[in-house]
């Protein structure tokens, strides 16, 4: 599965769905974090980018390890070629856990998020002129809501960084020659 490809090395192939998915996963988190009117909308969206994104990105790292393999087998891999290959594949691994990491949090925000709204649809209009102090449940998840989404700001922009030095190095190697 992750050599070939109807005859053709799978890796270069395999890469553009990481190179779709990641940034889009990076994108979607941006936007429901920051944008809490448009969460209830593309909650789904967001959990199918949280679950796809690793394992595009695990399938990728992946064909590229047999790629490596199917090159070197065929002799002796210059010194230069070997380095170039190497700083893909780190930028790779890099971007793999990022992504990974994105997506729990990711995941792990969507789930308070959604309890924020179960809580909030619970609690009834507040009383003639009074207002409805937050329960102390409420606030430590508002606290934790806030921990969270700058955990996936953060790891979107890492994630984001990574999938382009990786796609950029690999590029290099591709159209700069072997």
């Amino acid at each position: 599965m992750f050599d070939e490809i109807m005859g053709l090395p799978a890796h270069p192939l395999l890469v553009h769905a990481a190179v779709v998915f990641v940034p889009l996963l990076a994108l979607m988190g941006v936007v429901y974090v920051l944008v809490p009117p448009l969460r209830a909308r593309f909650t789904w969206v967001f959990v199918l980018l949280a679950l796809i994104a690793p394992v595009v990105s695990w399938v990728a790292k992946e064909s590229g390890e047999r790629f490596e393999q199917r090159m070197n087998s065929k002799g002796v891999m210059p010194p230069d070629l070997a380095a170039k290959i190497n700083v893909h594949q780190d930028h790779g691994t890099k971007m793999l856990w990022f992504v990974c990491g994105l997506a729990v949090v990711s995941l792990l925000f969507m789930a308070l998020d959604a309890g924020r709204r179960r809580a909030n649809a619970n609690i009834g209009p507040a009383p003639a002129g009074g207002e409805i102090a937050a329960p102390p449940a409420a606030r430590g998840r508002m606290i934790m809501m806030i921990v969270f989404g700058l955990a996936v700001l953060v790891l979107a922009g890492f994630s984001g960084w990574y999938v382009y030095k990786t796609g950029d190095a690999g590029a290099r190697i591709a159209w700069n020659g072997f």
